[in-house]
């Protein structure tokens, strides 16, 4: 990612994820550069940060697999 021709390293864009700035970051960039390259990037953002999220979620319901199997052990 580069829209302000800094690249920032991986820790920087999880944190700008996590935060509404970055919405704000991009809406910035749209406005001052135009929108294709960097509305594919915030797409694919979005995309990356929702599979983590659903990747969180199946954890978590492994989770419960684990903890339903301990009990049925008891």
């Amino acid at each position: 990612m580069s829209v302000t021709s800094i690249r920032a390293d991986e820790e920087t864009i999880e944190r700008l994820i996590d935060t509404q700035y970055s919405e704000h970051i991009f809406w910035m960039a749209i406005q001052e550069q135009g929108g294709g390259q960097i509305m594919d990037t915030l797409a694919k953002i979005q995309e990356r940060h929702d599979a983590v999220k659903d990747l969180e979620r199946k954890l978590l319901d492994l989770q419960q697999v684990f903890e339903n199997l301990q009990l049925c052990k008891l």
